[in-house]
């Protein structure tokens, strides 16, 4: 593929401008070269996360155990809230443990035992 027909044969990456530059040191002069056809004049920013929602979210649900939200949430380097937030979109709503229910029931044992 040329984009400036003879000109474009000797082309390495230094000579070309911003970011085409960058992708071609990084993957090759052609790709930048086709990378310039398709999106040329158009703005692109690229998402932080690589893997679209939808199959994450059934990625997680298919990993859950029952006890493993921490070990999901290092994995995919989300927060434990947002881990529950996707195991209960997917439709898993009970055997997760919520850390308030948890920690509520430790305070009403603590104050059981310590009233009697």
């Amino acid at each position: 593929m040329e984009v400036l027909g003879s000109v474009a044969t000797d082309l390495k990456p230094e000579h070309l401008n911003g970011v085409y530059k960058d992708i071609a040191e990084h993957l090759g002069i052609e790709i930048a070269q086709m990378i310039f056809q398709h999106y040329k004049g158009l703005q692109v920013t690229f998402p932080t996360r690589f893997l679209a929602s939808a199959h994450l979210r059934d990625q997680i649900c298919s990993e859950y155990t029952g006890h493993n939200i921490s070990g999901l949430a290092r994995k995919y380097q989300y927060s434990e809230r947002w881990i529950r937030k996707i195991l209960a979109e997917g439709g898993i709503t009970k055997n997760y443990p919520d850390k308030r229910i948890k920690q509520a029931k430790t305070r009403v044992d603590r104050l059981e035992s310590e009233g009697q």
